[in-house]
């Protein structure tokens, strides 16, 4: 088996790329990649018991474009491996959404790769980036900030896209692809200098090559440690993550601020979501190290401190309109809450354990019908034993984070008297005594 062959075999097993018996959409584009890429995995396909499938995108850029296609076609055609073809106006999509024609001819191509994967059944989608492409991807995320994720992002397994050919360099490449006789076509917007990969190829790259000859090794050794530290620093931020997690969606400041500083920065990775970036991380660790007990991380997003615990808290709506008719007897969903309210009527005869969760006992015939479930409103109050106490305080007393207070429902009467905050606490009136015949009773059920 020739040189390179070998070299991509390694890659595949070094970086588990590719398990036996599974089915590859190779993404070509007609290039000297993309079709050396495809000669070199249909010769490696019986020693991983794989299954190709090969497919390129007309992002209708070039005139040339539909030859390339034709290119592809015949020479899937030739090693009788099934093809499909997808296409898209790039340059119109990229004025639609005003993203770089770079960027907007990425997301159609890749938007026809994942379609056709899912449609086939296809495991696996390669793509012909090498080292050469590595450093160059290396460099843009450096430039633009990126950690060790985005350092590392050509390497390994990412929304199952691999890169075998992550190793080997553009040179030994067109050396094998030329002793091979592998055709292929040229795409000459390789080298515009408007895109700014091609700056980084043709004048960046190069003075560098001329300080160390072989910096994209060294660049990748430097990647490969790093991203092998990197996954096993995220094992464990991933089990921290099970440890300092509370109920509710919050975290244990304290055991949070014990944990050294790469963790915590990947745990907040995680638990800011959408609002994560390198300033909100370390505005964050500051924040919960300090005094101050709420932090606005992002437009509407917050960060707070309550009783030992720290949680995110996004502006929420104070209520919500929906309203629900009760069914009595039977089970109601109210899906904003995610819990389904179980009624039933039965005679006082039977004995009732008052201490059961989540579960509360009226007087039936104390009650007046028909009954809703709402959500809260200005105003709102509540019957308990110590007497009339606003809804708000309430949520106060119980430690209902702001955040969550829209969307607890309310059992509401034909008066408008609010029987139950589900599932926190009953109101006093309608109790079961002496002279109960019958018992209504609510039981609510948290929904998965």
């Amino acid at each position: 088996m020739e040189e390179i062959e070998e070299k991509v075999k390694r890659t595949i097993e070094k970086y588990s790329l590719i398990k036996r018996g599974e089915k590859i959409l190779i993404g070509v584009s007609g290039g000297i990649d993309s079709m050396t890429l495809l000669y070199i995995l249909n010769e490696l396909k019986e020693a991983f018991s794989i299954t190709l499938g090969v497919a390129t995108f007309n992002h209708k850029i070039r005139s040339e474009s539909e030859k390339e296609v034709e290119l592809v076609k015949n020479y899937a055609d030739a090693l009788g491996l099934p093809f499909f073809k997808g296409e898209g106006d790039a340059i119109a999509f990229s004025k639609e959404t005003r993203k770089s024609l770079e960027d907007a001819a990425r997301e159609l191509r890749f938007n026809f790769l994942f379609s056709i994967a899912k449609e086939v059944g296809f495991d696996k989608i390669a793509l012909a980036h090498n080292l050469n492409d590595f450093v160059e991807t290396f460099f843009i995320h450096l430039l633009k900030g990126s950690g060790a994720r985005g350092l590392t992002s050509l390497l390994g397994m990412e929304r199952n896209v691999i890169h075998p050919l992550i190793e080997i360099t553009r040179r030994e490449i067109v050396g094998f692809a030329n002793e091979k006789g592998i055709p292929y076509a040229t795409d000459y917007l390789n080298f515009d200098l408007s895109y700014e990969r091609n700056k980084l190829r043709h004048q960046i790259l190069p003075l560098l090559s001329s300080i160390s000859e072989h910096f994209e090794e060294h660049i990748l050794r430097l990647s490969d440690v790093i991203f092998y530290e990197d996954a096993y620093l995220e094992r464990i931020a991933e089990i921290e993550f099970k440890t300092i997690s509370r109920q509710d969606n919050g975290f244990s400041l304290v055991l949070f601020n014990e944990l050294p500083l790469p963790i915590k920065r990947r745990l907040l990775r995680k638990i800011l979501g959408e609002a994560y970036n390198y300033k909100s991380v370390e505005d964050a660790i500051e924040f919960l190290i300090g005094t101050e007990r709420k932090k606005n991380i992002r437009e509407d997003i917050y960060l707070v401190k309550s009783g030992g615990v720290f949680y995110i808290e996004k502006e929420a709506p104070f209520s919500l309109d929906t309203e629900y008719i009760l069914n009595i007897p039977g089970e109601t969903l109210i899906k904003e809450a995610g819990i389904s309210i179980i009624t039933e009527i039965i005679d006082k005869g039977v004995n009732f354990d008052f201490q059961k969760k989540n579960t509360v006992y009226f007087d039936f015939e104390k009650i007046h019908f028909p009954l809703k479930v709402r959500f809260r409103k200005p105003g709102d109050r509540v019957t308990l034993e110590v007497g009339r106490k606003k809804l708000q305080d309430i949520f106060v007393d119980l430690h209902i984070r702001k955040d969550k207070r829209y969307k607890v429902p309310l059992i509401v009467d034909n008066e408008g008297e609010i029987l139950w905050i589900v599932p926190y606490k009953r109101n006093s009136l309608f109790k079961i005594d002496e002279n109960t015949k019958k018992v209504l009773i609510f039981n609510a059920i948290t929904q998965n």
